[in-house]
Formats: C-alpha cells, structure tokens, sequence
C-alpha cells in the first residue's frame, strides 16, 4: 500500500524510517524542488496490524495520520473501542491471556476470563485461583495482557506493572465489574483484583501503539 500527498518544500522533513514493515521518505516533484512528494509504504504484514492502529490511535487512513501513528505513538488511553472489545472478550470466545514471571524470571501464561479495561489508562482482572500468577506477581509487578479476536482482526498486547487490592474501594469497583461466569467461581469472594497499570499497547509485531 502506497500513501501521498504533496507538500511545500519549507514543511518539516521528517527522517527516514525504515523498520522492515514502513519506509517514510520525500522525493521532489520539480527541479527546483519547491514541492516534494511525501510517502509511506506500508507493506502486508503491518496492513494486517491496521484494525489494531485505528482501534488504538483513531487512525483513519490519512497521510497525517498514519505518519504520527508510525513514526511516533499517543499516550495511554484505553478508549471505549479497545474497552468493548476487552471485556466482552469472554463471551465472544477470546479471552485474554495474563503472562507473568517469577523474581528469577520463570514465566507462567494462562487465560484469565474476567480481564476489563478499569479506566482510561489501566486493565484488572479478579485473581480467584490464587496460584502461581499471584505469586509471580508478588515477586515481579510487571506482566502482559494479550488480546486476540480473529473475527475483529484486532491483536493487542498490553504492558505494565500491577497493584494487588485484597480490600477497599478499588477492589470493590473491580469485583462489581467481573463478569458472572467468573464471580461464580470464586462464591466466597476471596478473589484478589489486580489492577494493571499499562505502560505500553503494542501489536503482535511489536509496533508500539501507545506509551506512558
């Protein structure tokens, strides 16, 4: 896919970048070069990553837009596209998968049902089996939240670090959000909420989406 548009030879020109999946660059139009071309070429497999890009970053197919997309990335904010996908991620069939380590960096993976996007800038989850997730993640703070829907073509990885809540507010607001079919598990409500403080959204191919 090849994006254009002309520009005035005083706008800003921006440096190369050349990541194997994008090339930005500028090519004159005219011998003075008093107008230049500015171009992307986006080959496949970052085409594939778009659903993510505009789920994201607002993208919308524009030359501006795609450019501070690529070429740099926006804050963290879990909008309420990335929220409506997340927390039904359970029912349609996709839930998220949770990766954390121990302090020695043994690593354990494994599904996690009841993950919701908290607010604008923060996932959690409800931790009811209390098992080696729990214990890497009072070891090591820092984990990944991947969410996968094929039928959306939406593929994201989510970063951060945790808060453990066992009591108060905040673990109240979580366990009112968990979905039913997880709260049911857990009849006693001994469950911990784990609140992810996200630093960083990236693709499956690592494209950095948003960043703290």
């Amino acid at each position: 896919m090849i994006l254009q548009r002309q520009v005035g030879a005083d706008s800003h020109r921006s440096p190369h970048n050349n990541s194997g999946s994008v090339f930005l660059g500028r090519r004159p139009v005219n011998k003075n070069n008093s107008a230049e071309i500015a171009y992307i070429i986006v080959s496949a497999p970052l085409e594939r990553e778009l659903p993510a890009l505009r789920s994201v970053s607002g993208f919308q197919g524009t030359v501006d837009n795609m450019v501070s997309t690529l070429l740099g990335y926006v804050m963290i904010n879990l909008s309420n596209d990335i929220a409506k996908l997340v927390d039904n991620a359970y029912a349609n069939g996709c839930p998220c998968i949770v990766a954390t380590a121990s302090a020695s960096g043994d690593p354990d993976i494994g599904y996690k049902g009841s993950v919701m996007v908290f607010d604008s800038k923060s996932l959690a989850y409800w931790e009811r089996t209390k098992r080696q997730h729990l214990k890497n993640l009072t070891e090591n703070s820092r984990i990944i939240v991947l969410f996968r829907d094929p039928n959306a073509k939406v593929n994201l990885r989510f970063h951060g670090s945790v808060t453990l809540e066992e009591s108060g507010p905040v673990w109240e607001q979580v366990m009112a959000r968990v979905i039913k079919p997880e709260l049911d598990k857990d009849p006693e409500r001994k469950g911990v909420a784990v609140v992810i403080n996200v630093d960083k959204v990236t693709t499956m191919s690592g494209q950095v989406l948003q960043s703290a």
